[in-house]
């Protein structure tokens, strides 16, 4: 709730309040004014609270408000006070979690063909001599989109912050993922190149396996995360509803 204090006199002698209201404008259009309350005459002072409702005013995401507080006395023509003009910006915020929703969706969608992908080095790796510079090339292909969902998922988790509709519970959950993802880029999968570049599949083999385990984790864990913020958010939706 913000305050505001209008002084509404020019002159000293004190006649009393006739009127307030709000004046606003939509994306530096014209100005609208509503009134919000007459008072009746002998009234000087008074402190009220008005809410200011967007509901009707067909609002969309983007839409830019600016408005001002104003209170006027009962001289005729009226002295006008006012309020400084503050400024608002409209978000939709339905729209935006269900761009979040399908961001994660299109993450969880990635993992699985990273792992995909990381399934099919790994098996190449098993046969009698594999092909070492095309598996070498392979892996680094991975590892790069690897890389690259990180940086993708870590510019979500900024947004999911924001977001009023996103949970705690899956922030955290996807947050987690961030730090897994940062790890095995920078543990695992380079243990895998270096053992694929020197030919050495003792090595090689145990790394591919870990990644793949990973991933695996991974990809399960944002499935279940998201499927659960959904029976949450039903919860919720009943609750109101009740």
């Amino acid at each position: 709730m913000r305050r505001e204090e209008i002084d509404v006199y020019k002159r000293q002698e004190d006649v009393g309040l006739s009127a307030m209201g709000i004046s606003f404008r939509v994306n530096r259009g014209e100005w609208k004014k509503e009134n919000w309350k007459r008072f009746a005459p002998g009234i000087r002072h008074e402190i009220i609270e008005m809410n200011f409702d967007l509901s009707g005013k067909a609002l969309t995401d983007g839409d830019h408000v600016d408005f001002y507080v104003w209170g006027q006395d009962r001289r005729s023509p009226p002295n006008e006070g006012r309020s400084e003009t503050r400024s608002l910006d409209i978000i939709d915020t339905v729209a935006i979690h269900e761009q979040i929703v399908k961001e994660v969706e299109s993450f969880q969608k990635s993992l699985r063909e990273r792992l995909a992908e990381e399934r099919e080095v790994r098996e190449k790796v098993a046969v009698s001599t594999p092909n070492w510079g095309g598996l070498l090339t392979e892996q680094r292909q991975v590892a790069r989109r690897l890389m690259n969902e990180e940086t993708s998922l870590n510019t979500l988790l900024e947004r999911m912050a924001q977001d009023p509709k996103t949970d705690r519970d899956t922030l955290w959950d996807h947050r987690g993922l961030a730090e897994s993802l940062h790890d095995l880029n920078r543990t695992t999968l380079p243990e895998a190149d270096l053992a694929l570049s020197a030919k050495d599949l003792p090595r090689a083999a145990p790394a591919l396996d870990r990644a793949v385990s990973e991933l695996e984790r991974m990809s399960r864990l944002s499935a279940q995360s998201a499927y659960e913020q959904t029976l949450r958010q039903l919860a919720r939706d009943q609750s109101l509803s009740l």
